[in-house]
């Protein structure tokens, strides 16, 4: 008989524990529920990088091998970066967190656009000529890359690929990085492990984006403890039109993610959706917060745009919050910081204690 108990008892052990360990997978998978558009494959002398666009249809592909090693024959792509990479140019300021974020500073040689780093930590580096502004990525650009021989130059569009392969023939590759296309924080946040690549800091990557998901993971635990709904309008009209952000965009990820309700969350957009400030009106008027207003840093800024905003009732009631700076330099990589922020402004009682480090209210 005691035999017989045992056994019982083992199998329903198992079979307990095997039940805690699928709803815990599940668990997992209902906090992880997104795929970023690229993937990584390890090889014994390599590693090899997919980067996928247009909607995943069509992909490129690299092949990263230690400088220290000797190129196989069997490698399945002439796109071959040789690591550790220690000379980069990028034509997006959003790469910097991430090169940062690994303490790679001293990689950088040269950006596009550094007109638009001003007040911003990166603006010495430029005057000292640490690092070379490069102006526009127009055509011209090429000549200017070529004189200061990277070994890889960062860009953020596909169409690129084609208009910078000559490169090549001075040893130069390209990388494009896709993060700006994800639907989700977290997933754009995981392209900090393709510079791990870059840099042979692999498990630094892992480990920075692990604690990233599993701080972004517990506020949004948080912000289901929510008591109520909360509406939420973003953005803001530009010369007569409103392009309100995609129902399947990041942002709406975040606002959802948050506790929020988001007036545009039925549209299957992942880009932003242009609108009449008439639709918005009947739409949003009613709303209980409001982000993300452009360049406006005062209620009086947003008036002199339209005088038809200020009857909006977050205008009304002094509820718009906006964005700094910083956020296009940094919040990539800190997707835990805005959703903290969002959840703060949303939900105060859940959040008491939060300082924002992103948003800031408009007076």
């Amino acid at each position: 008989m005691k035999f017989y108990f045992l056994l019982f008892f083992s199998c329903f052990f198992l079979m307990y524990c095997q039940e805690k360990e699928n709803q815990s997978k599940k668990n997992t998978q209902k906090q992880t529920d997104f795929t970023p558009a690229f993937k990584i494959q390890k090889y014994e002398h390599y590693q090899l990088l997919t980067i996928y666009f247009n909607e995943k249809k069509d992909s490129v592909l690299y092949a990263f091998v230690p400088k220290n090693k000797k190129i196989e024959t069997n490698i399945p792509t002439k796109n071959i970066i040789r690591t550790p990479v220690q000379k980069i140019v990028t034509f997006s300021h959003t790469h910097l967190a991430c090169i940062e974020k690994l303490e790679q500073n001293n990689t950088i040689l040269g950006v596009t656009e550094g007109s638009f780093l001003k007040d911003s930590k990166w603006e010495k580096s430029i005057q000292e000529k640490k690092i070379i502004d490069l102006g526009t990525a127009d055509e011209g650009v090429k000549e200017k890359i070529i004189a200061i021989k990277p070994e890889i130059v960062l860009i953020s569009n596909a169409m690129d690929i084609n208009k910078l392969s000559s490169l090549r023939k001075f040893n130069i590759q390209t990388i494009v990085n896709l993060d700006w296309l994800e639907t989700h924080p977290l997933g754009r946040a995981e392209w900090i492990k393709i510079f791990g690549l870059m840099f042979e800091t692999e498990k630094e990557a892992e480990n920075i984006f692990e604690k990233i998901q599993k701080e972004y993971n517990e506020i949004k635990n948080i912000a289901q403890k929510k008591s109520k709904n909360i509406s939420v309008l973003t953005d803001m009209p530009f010369r007569g039109t409103w392009y309100l952000a995609g129902g399947k965009s990041y942002m709406a990820q975040f606002i959802k993610d948050a506790g929020g309700d988001f007036v545009g969350k039925d549209n299957d957009n992942t880009a932003s959706i242009p609108m009449t400030i008439e639709k918005l009106y009947v739409k949003g008027k009613n709303i209980d917060i409001w982000l993300n207003v452009g360049q406006a840093k005062t209620l009086d800024e947003i008036a002199k745009n339209d005088e038809r905003l200020t009857n909006f009732l977050p205008y009304q009631q002094k509820k718009i919050y906006n964005y700094g700076a910083d956020y296009w330099l940094t919040s990539i990589i800190n997707p835990q910081e805005i959703l903290a922020d969002m959840l703060h402004i949303f939900h105060p009682e859940l959040l008491k204690d939060r300082k924002m480090k992103y948003y800031t209210k408009l007076k």
